[in-house]
């Protein structure tokens, strides 16, 4: 079976996951990149436009979203353009944040290898565990859609969570696709690896660390253009 068709199927099977789930992430990584993202957006953006690639059911938006009362997150989240972005088809009724809060955050069904941007427009990128999931070409799509000096936060798969006992807990569609990641091996191994991919790009002042929540363990990653 060939890669397009394993990405198709990937659609398809995420599409059906958020009928009945709102994400498939450690809570962990979610709280601790949604920190990070309201960190930077307190010390201020290059453009008004932030964008989440690989959004899912927006459940990283719904965990800002519990950090803050109503007043509090329009204050903040009022001032920038939220845009989330996902390959699945995800009912409106099931997107977190959007329900909530329609006029603050807009969602597009997107592929990560041709994100619907215009150059240089975004002064935020993030991705949850989803990028590194991606055609290579979703990293450089994320770099040229960011503005100069804009930040790009990113949370990547350590290969241990796709060892054989994780893979097995999986849906069939989504275990298929794990089993290709792993043998192809597609995801990043060491954070060499990550600061060589991204340096090539041509993303600056990247950090990259560890973190675990004692069972999962995931790259955080952050860059400038």
């Amino acid at each position: 079976m060939g890669e397009y068709n394993l990405v198709d199927r990937l659609r398809d099977n995420y599409s059906r996951l958020y009928l009945r789930d709102y994400h498939d992430s450690p809570d962990k990584s979610r709280v601790s990149m949604a920190r990070r993202i309201v960190g930077q957006l307190k010390s201020g953006i290059p453009t008004k436009l932030v964008v989440d690639i690989g959004s899912g059911a927006q459940a990283l938006e719904k965990t800002m979203l519990s950090t803050y009362n109503q007043r509090q997150f329009r204050d903040l989240f009022g001032r920038y353009n939220f845009l989330t972005l996902d390959l699945a088809n995800i009912k409106r009724a099931r997107l977190l944040a959007q329900k909530r809060y329609p006029d603050l955050v807009m969602h597009v069904v997107a592929d990560g290898s041709i994100l619907p941007v215009v150059d240089k427009a975004a002064g935020l990128v993030f991705s949850n565990m989803a990028i590194d999931f991606m055609p290579e070409e979703a990293f450089s799509e994320a770099y040229r859609i960011l503005a100069p000096e804009g930040t790009a936060f990113f949370n990547f798969h350590h290969p241990d969570m796709i060892s054989e006992a994780s893979i097995a807990t999986k849906k069939e569609g989504v275990r298929k696709y794990w089993k290709y990641l792993k043998s192809n091996q597609v995801l990043f191994s060491n954070q060499a690896q990550i600061i060589e991919r991204l340096e090539k790009i041509g993303y600056k002042n990247i950090q990259v660390s560890l973190n675990t929540d004692g069972v999962d363990k995931w790259w955080e990653v952050s860059c400038k253009k």
